[in-house]
């Protein structure tokens, strides 16, 4: 900078070293003053190693002054030029996920140009190379912005569970600056939680749970996310934490049965899971949840089980009750089981033989009755079950609750037959 008005060779002292680019604007402050008289800027320059300064032409200058009186207030001179590059883009939290859109954050440019930033532009493009961006989000005003396609628009760039890449640019009121490194994402939504949980009892106590397939694993309703891709974290809570919860009542604390392994490696996918060495009779928690290419959905609502055995063995063999038996019937009666596996009789089954004293028994529910007769049962051709007079037929049960059926009682020989009625008439037999 000159400080007479005539002449080139008196500068003020310590010229700065700059680092220039070929193409690249450099944005330059000068603040000066003078008390009085004319004031006269000019910018020179020279190549390291180079015996002397020139002068930069104004036309090479995007400037501005501030007329003011020649006063002791600064003037300044300024280098403007379109926005740098925006840094920093992310994805947002899970908050913002959805299946047909993408919302970016970013840090603005370090160097906007001595201009303030207009606003920001979102571009997108599903090539691997800078071919072909696209605006899709234009006059976003801050940080961070939403890229979704137009609705009907010919080509989508932003589908549910296919890469796209995005960009962001800057622009002032010169123009739209560097573009930004571009970021490749997937776009998707979280699934929604399963529906419920249910559960198959074991005979050993065991509980087989099976639950719901998310209904929206994160595409939407128009394009899915792979059902192959998703899986599942069911959880349970023992209920043995004697803990109490900040809000009053027990606290809970699941831990992972399923999906659990810190590496991410092992992912259960299916929708079936048994929980074995279970205490009978106690109380067991589960929730479930599903996960995509975003992570973990919500919660399904929790489900409460309690394991059971199967009954019993019956205490004593059936009992025929000739009253009631007839020679083409057979009425018997029968105890319910004493051991009950800790959960109710849902029904008794009585296995009759054929009369022929073979192995050959068949099946007949007896609901929760105690008693059971054969009139009115059919046989599996939907006729009627004819019995034979004069035969003997073998009977035996057994007790059903939600974990199964419970072991055989011991039999009961039944012949069927009648008391023979009174003689007719009496006759003398003369000897």
């Amino acid at each position: 900078m000159v400080d007479v008005a005539t002449g080139t060779t008196q500068r003020i002292t310590g010229t700065p070293s700059l680092t220039l680019t070929a193409a690249v604007l450099v944005p330059i402050r000068v603040r000066y003053y003078q008390a009085t008289g004319l004031a006269l800027i000019a910018l020179y320059w020279k190549i390291p190693g180079g015996s002397s300064f020139d002068i930069i032409a104004s036309s090479a200058l995007y400037h501005k002054t501030l007329a003011t009186s020649i006063t002791a207030a600064p003037n300044i001179l300024e280098a403007r030029h379109t926005p740098r590059m925006a840094t920093g883009l992310a994805q947002g939290s899970s908050a913002t996920y959805e299946a047909a859109a993408l919302t970016i954050t970013w840090t603005a440019p370090t160097d906007t140009g001595c201009l303030p930033v207009a606003d920001y532009t979102i571009q997108a493009t599903t090539h691997s190379d800078d071919c072909c961006w696209v605006d899709i989000t234009t006059g976003i005003s801050g940080l961070s912005g939403r890229a979704a396609d137009a609705a009907g628009a010919a080509t989508p760039y932003v589908v549910a569970g296919q890469s796209v890449s995005l960009r962001v640019l800057a622009r002032n009121s010169l123009n739209i600056g560097e573009p930004s490194d571009r970021i490749t994402l997937v776009p998707a939504a979280l699934p929604i939680a399963p529906a419920a949980i249910r559960v198959t009892y074991g005979q050993d106590g065991s509980l087989a749970l099976d639950w719901d397939a998310s209904a929206d694993t994160g595409g939407g309703d128009a394009i899915a996310i792979a059902p192959a891709t998703v899986y599942y974290m069911l959880e349970v809570d023992e209920g043995f934490y004697e803990g109490a919860a900040a809000g009053g009542g027990a606290a809970t604390v699941f831990t992972p049965l399923t999906s659990n392994d810190p590496t991410g490696l092992v992912k259960h996918t299916a929708l079936t899971f048994t929980h074995t060495n279970l205490i009978v009779g106690h109380a067991y928690h589960y929730r479930v949840k599903a996960a995509n290419l975003m992570g973990y959905g919500l919660y399904s609502a929790t489900f409460t089980f309690t394991p059971r055995k199967r009954p019993g063995t019956p205490p004593l063999a059936p009992r025929n009750v000739p009253a009631s038996t007839t020679r083409s019937t057979i009425f018997i009666e029968y105890d319910a089981v004493l051991e009950t596996g800790g959960a109710t009789i849902t029904q008794y089954t009585v296995y009759l033989d054929d009369g022929t004293d073979s192995d050959n028994f068949a099946a007949h529910s007896s609901g929760t009755t105690l008693t059971f007769d054969t009139a009115g049962l059919t046989t599996g051709g939907g006729g009627p079950l004819v019995l034979t007079a004069g035969l003997t037929y073998r009977l035996k049960y057994t007790a059903t609750n939600v974990a199964g059926e419970g072991p055989l009682s011991a039999e009961v020989s039944v012949l069927l037959a009648e008391k023979p009625g009174l003689p007719g008439t009496l006759r003398r037999i003369d000897i």
